[in-house]
């Protein structure tokens, strides 16, 4: 600490800081050991003369906390020559003021818990365009790791944010006579560290702090917040620190501000409560003001009376706040500070503004019009009812926490939750667009598209076989192919109709390429006492309810015409008897025009003490990830009595059958002239192998991100990361959807596969904000919703330029989070080792939506890319990721990234 903190015989101190804080160590026995003059005023100069008090005592070195040092006026000081903070968070307006008001004064950020007395960083000195989140560099007693914040036993990679702990010599023992507490805190070394310290001392620990932390590339670490500093407001959960951070963007000539959640009416009702810290306001105030000065209470003596000034700069707050974050991070209370009270270290009390609001001391504002929020604007019209509630149960929240004012992403939709309520109002009769949600999130102006109109043509089932009268065979020479080929009687065919774009894709891949392509095979323990007899009549209703699960493809005449036949009777139950733990029956599926494209067995055990096992094989023609779930989750409910509804698939074919010209336009348009380079880059001949896989979790930081989805994030990002690769601006990737967005009565409970594939055009511009390329690429996404199931063969035909769709070599899928209760009939799932190719493209990016993470699993060719590259390009976009989220002001070209060549 020597090198930041020079102290000699000629340095004299102040001994401000309490003996109940570690840092009272540093002003009395580091400083007497260096020799220096230790300065100790009085109690009264301490608290009400702190300026007047370096003076006198011609004090050169000062140690305090932010919030002390705003006691202190900078241009009065005569002696002063370093001040050093610790304690509390540092504030751009601290550093504006001490490197402005006094340049010659060194203005040093010290970070450092008392677990870890005295200072674990130092950032030295300040400079008026330092950034107040920089902490500095760790000391040479501490070395700094940043961890996963949910399990300090995975390191994160650089730049990305997690939780800081600390190891070295200055890290305490633990608590005294708090051995839970000293265990939680204080940990042994993790399995990573003794990679990097394999002859680490028995007994070593480091400590967890609970503070988030960001590694710079200079090396040096930015503080984002606790870890524990969250709550709860209204079911969303906020972060404290972010809303502050747009406070002081709100109230810029405020000295601080906090914002905590309070309680009223007797601890019914919370609150979020803004606290500003500001000497003075105008001095025009209201005509209440003087009715509400405050008189002997110490605790309304904290407290400036109203004034319209601070009416006024409320409502601007307001404004701004509304713009930058969700409502429910919008305080509903604001409160003038005359000063902040401390508790003995000199830290703000956050606890005792708590409880002046708790207490209802604060009421003698409530009558000012912009200390309150206006009353939430509740829906009068039967449409915006509908909405509302639709709303309420498609994000999970009660019908009286939604308002007209309320903006659906802000409340914690998303892409799934858009799903559910186009669902929930298409059940209703109405008509509402995924598209519509995210062009209008706010719930009022999301109100006027909502309609009764457009479902006539989609409620109705299509007649059997109506669907082929556009075939140049007649419905009765396709329905001879499909006996012949299936190998059935004609009375088990009950429909037949086109196979949708990616079912024909999936199945001529299958088909043409070796064993096993595209073939998924899953395995579930089953809990003990199934009932196998009731669980093979369970899967017979559920059959009969999802034709997609009695459908086979058959081709015409040898054409490249492909129709999907839904038979009376589908795949029966396979047994087999094995008490063998490892024993896997071989259920394979061949790609083959007629063949059964779904095998599903059980594995009894004569042992009461092994579980018997259920085996599914699918082919991806009949399934895509949601509805494999969907099948599941049927096939439990028809084991527990539920009686399952029938959903046919004909009225999705059919819609998809009515392509407009409106989607040829906008395909047309959408790829004139497509050049992006194909990365990564295939030789003419060269049949991609993608066998090699990595898995990369990705940390979601805690911040708010209004109206722009994790999706869209992601989606941007690896663009951007394959910009980096090509040394090009365009990128063009397949990106897959779930496709479900589609106006067809219960698509969003339909098991079939609806998966739409479709070229995802970015252009890369350097010079632009990143929120403003994200909101670009979210309006892109938006545009191309309606238009999604166009296929593989008719974008080819649409596309101009030596770039083919088809030949694109990079698929990303984002898989969203979909919260589900653990089953009653099995225990955990497990996928089997695939017999064949389940990719067919270079590199196959499945990116899996998890409650604090993303789950990256890349399946990639290594003659196309090497292991290390893949490696390197996953952390690329780890610290891309963290940026985008974190820093969205910033310039694309500010996005620090890691060279290809490190």
């Amino acid at each position: 600490m020597r090198e930041h903190l020079p102290m000699n015989k000629d340095t004299r101190m102040l001994q401000y800081s309490s003996h109940a804080f570690d840092v009272s160590v540093l002003d009395l026995a580091v400083s007497l050991m260096a020799g220096c003059c230790l300065c100790i005023p009085s109690a009264e100069d301490r608290q009400n003369r702190l300026t007047e008090t370096l003076n006198e005592f011609s004090v050169d070195l000062v140690v305090l906390t932010p919030t002390v040092s705003r006691m202190v006026h900078p241009e009065r000081l005569t002696s002063l020559r370093t001040l050093k903070v610790i304690g509390e968070a540092v504030s751009s307006f601290d550093i504006q003021r001490w490197t402005t008001a006094a340049p010659h004064i060194k203005f040093v950020n010290m970070y450092g818990p008392a677990e870890c007395t005295i200072s674990s960083t130092v950032q030295s000195p300040l400079k008026p365009d330092s950034y107040s989140s920089n902490i500095g560099y760790p000391l040479s007693s501490a070395t700094a790791w940043v961890v996963d914040p949910s399990d300090h036993h995975r390191l994160l990679p650089m730049g990305a944010v997690g939780e800081l702990l600390i190891q070295g010599p200055i890290v305490g023992r633990g608590y005294l006579n708090r051995p839970e507490q000293t265990a939680a805190a204080f940990v042994p070394p993790p399995a990573w560290f003794l990679q990097f310290k394999p002859d680490a001392s028995e007994g070593e620990r480091l400590y967890k702090t609970g503070d988030l932390v960001q590694y710079a590339a200079d090396g040096s670490m930015h503080y984002k917040g606790r870890k524990d500093f969250q709550v709860k407001l209204r079911g969303q959960r906020l972060e404290l620190g972010e809303v502050e951070a747009q406070l002081r963007h709100s109230f810029v000539d405020a000295l601080d501000v906090i914002a905590e959640v309070a309680y009223l009416n007797q601890g019914k009702t919370a609150a979020l409560v803004a606290f500003i810290h500001q000497p003075s306001w105008d001095a025009e105030s209201s005509s209440t003001s003087s009715s509400a000065t405050v008189g002997d209470n110490t605790d309304l003596d904290l407290f400036h009376p109203p004034s319209d000034a601070f009416d006024r700069a409320v409502t601007q707050a307001r404004a701004m706040m509304a713009d930058a974050l969700p409502s429910y991070m919008e305080p509903s209370i604001y409160l003038p500070l005359v000063r902040i009270p401390k508790s003995r270290s000199g830290k703000a009390d956050r606890g005792q503004l708590r409880q002046i609001v708790n207490s209802g001391l604060h009421e003698r504002w409530a009558g000012h019009a912009n200390t309150v929020t206006a009353p939430r604007k509740m829906p009068t019209t039967e449409m915006e009812v509908i909405l509302c509630s639709a709303v309420a149960g498609a994000i999970g929240l009660s019908e009286a926490d939604i308002g007209l004012e309320d903006n659906f992403f802000h409340r914690g939709g998303d892409s799934v939750a858009a799903m559910m309520l186009v669902g929930s109002l298409r059940e209703q009769g109405c008509h509402l667009t995924v598209a519509d949600i995210f062009s209008h999130p706010r719930l009022e102006n999301m109100a006027t598209k909502v309609n009764r109109a457009h479902l006539s043509n989609v409620q109705k089932v299509p007649p059997p076989f109506s669907l082929l009268e556009n075939d140049a065979e007649s419905p009765d020479a396709v329905i001879q192919q499909a006996i012949k080929q299936c190998a059935v009687e004609d009375e088990e065919v009950e429909d037949i109709y086109p196979c949708s774009p990616l079912q024909h894709g999936f199945f001529v891949l299958s088909n043409t390429r070796k064993h096993g392509t595209l073939v998924v095979r899953f395995a579930y323990d089953l809990r003990p006492g199934t009932d196998i007899d009731r669980l093979q009549t369970a899967w017979n209703e559920t059959k009969k309810a999802h034709p997609m699960l009695r459908t086979r493809v058959i081709q015409l005449d040898g054409k490249d015409i492909y129709h999907q036949v839904v038979l009376s009777r589908g795949a029966q139950f396979e047994f087999y008897d094995s008490d063998e733990p490892d024993y896997v029956p071989d259920l394979p599926i061949e790609a083959e025009p007629g063949n059964s494209l779904l095998r599903i067995a059980v594995v009894r055990r004569s042992s009461p003490l092994q579980h018997h096992r259920l085996f599914v094989t699918l082919q991806h023609s009949i399934y895509d990830g949601w509805s494999r779930v969907l099948f599941m989750q049927e096939l439990e409910r028809a084991y527990t009595g539920v009686s399952l509804q029938h959903l046919p698939v004909s009225p999705f074919i059919g819609h998809l059958g009515r392509t407009n010209e409106e989607t040829k336009q906008f395909w047309t348009s959408e790829l004139k002239d497509l050049r992006s380079p194909i990365f990564p880059h295939v030789d003419p001949g060269y049949a991609p192998d993608p066998a090699t896989t990595l898995i990369h979790h990705v940390s979601i930081p805690k911040v708010a991100s209004p109206q722009i989805t994790l999706s869209t994030k992601i989606r941007w990002v690896w663009s951007r990361v394959i910009s980096l690769q090509t040394s090009v601006p365009e990128v063009t990737m397949a990106v897959g959807t779930a496709g479900r967005g589609t106006q067809v009565a219960g698509i969003e409970r339909l098991v079939a596969p609806t998966m739409a594939i479709f070229p995802y055009r970015t252009h890369i511009d350097a010079k632009q904000r990143v929120i403003d390329a994200l909101h670009d690429s979210q309006s892109h996404y938006v545009k191309i919703l309606p238009h999604e199931h166009y296929g593989t063969r008719n974008l080819c035909r649409a596309a101009t330029g030596p770039t083919s769709p088809a030949a694109l070599q990079t698929l990303m899928i984002v898989q969203p989070h979909i919260e589900q209760a653990p089953s009653s009939l099995w225990f955990e799932e497990e996928l089997l080792p695939q017999t064949g190719a389940f990719h067919v493209r270079g590199l196959t990016m499945h990116c899996h939506l998890q409650a604090n993470s993303i789950e990256i699993m890349a399946c990639f060719d290594e003659n196309l890319i090497s292991k290390g590259d893949m490696l390197r390009m996953l952390s690329t976009f780890d610290l891309i990721f963290q940026q985008v989220c974190q820093e969205p002001t910033d310039l694309v070209e500010e996005l620090k990234i890691i060279p290809a060549q490190e």
